[in-house]
């Protein structure tokens, strides 16, 4: 089964490396080399973003990587190494954001509200250029609740006036 990938580590480093390998590999295996990847899962760390950029074998300029807030509108400099080396190198910039109902954000109004913060805040802080959202409820641990369905939609609907 091999070694498990210890964030921060050398182990963490091979496994992106792998993991994009294999992304690439996949992909002209059918035929599809040039094919747009939002990469790599694997890095937990921003070593392991950082070290898979490479036009030939690794992470693209056109290829996108997705940056995460931390739970409620809080960052970390591992975070911002991420955005300041993928500004640098090129690359999109996703945010992934992930609102507690029931948690700071309250209710489902909270929930939409927030939403529309993260938007801004990953447009202004990490220069994103597509939000992932996925608000979950806290006793439920998913996002399609119908306390959720709502605020999804409205924010959604709020960013695109």
């Amino acid at each position: 089964m091999g070694l498990k990938i210890r964030s921060a580590s050398p182990f963490e480093i091979n496994g992106c490396t792998q993991h994009i390998y294999n992304l690439r590999l996949a992909a002209r295996q059918v035929g599809r080399p040039g094919v747009f990847f939002v990469a790599v899962g694997t890095a937990e760390h921003d070593s392991g973003q950082i070290a898979v950029s490479n036009e030939e074998w690794g992470v693209r300029t056109t290829d996108s990587r997705i940056i995460g807030t931390l739970t409620e509108f809080k960052t970390a400099d591992t975070l911002l190494n991420r955005v300041v080396h993928c500004s640098q190198y090129g690359c999109y910039i996703g945010n992934l954001t992930g609102p507690i109902y029931g948690g700071w954000c309250g209710g489902s109004e909270g929930v939409a509200v927030a939403l529309v913060a993260y938007s801004l805040n990953g447009l202004c802080i990490y220069g994103a250029v597509y939000n992932q959202h996925f608000p979950f409820h806290l006793n439920w641990c998913s996002n399609t609740t119908r306390e959720l369905l709502w605020p999804i939609a409205v924010a959604g609907q709020a960013m695109a006036r």
